[in-house]
């Protein structure tokens, strides 16, 4: 008489379990490792987002200062009758957070007078150093300031 082998559908069968436990364990593991990669990548973007808030804020209070710096460099540029003028006036347009520049930036739009023709010019300055950074003749180069003011504040401020 031939003896049956009983032991060998309970191996298999526990072989099955365990793999399938192990395959269980490992899933439940890189969906913990999923949500914690996402909750600190949320907690950073959260972090950058407060930290550029207040980079805006404190490009923000610089105005003022810009303003009048700017008021006092006019009263002393124009010159002549009022019928042959001639200097420059500039006004204050915006000051804005550049992420690129991680800085603050500001626009001053020149007006200038020559011989009574006024020719316009935006000029972009750090707000730190007072540097320029660059300028724009207005109209021929209208879009590629508004596209630079664009890229600079990070799509923030739009013309």
């Amino acid at each position: 008489m031939v003896k049956q082998n009983n032991k060998l559908p309970i191996i298999i069968a526990i072989c099955i379990t365990v793999v399938l436990l192990g395959a269980v364990g490992a899933w439940v593991y890189i969906q913990k490792q999923e949500i914690a990669q996402r909750d600190k990548t949320l907690q950073l973007q959260e972090a950058k987002e407060s930290d550029t808030f207040a980079r805006k804020a404190e490009c923000s209070k610089l105005t003022n200062d810009i303003e009048q710096q700017i008021e006092t460099d006019n009263e002393s540029t124009l010159s002549g009758d009022l019928n042959n003028l001639s200097g420059h006036t500039d006004s204050f347009e915006m000051i804005f957070y550049s992420p690129k520049e991680s800085g603050c930036l500001y626009v001053v739009h020149r007006l200038d007078i020559v011989d009574g023709k006024g020719e316009r010019e935006f000029f972009i300055y750090n707000a730190l150093t007072k540097s320029r950074v660059t300028s724009f003749k207005f109209p021929d180069q209208f879009e590629d300031y508004k596209k630079f003011v664009l890229d600079y504040s990070g799509g923030e401020v739009r013309l």
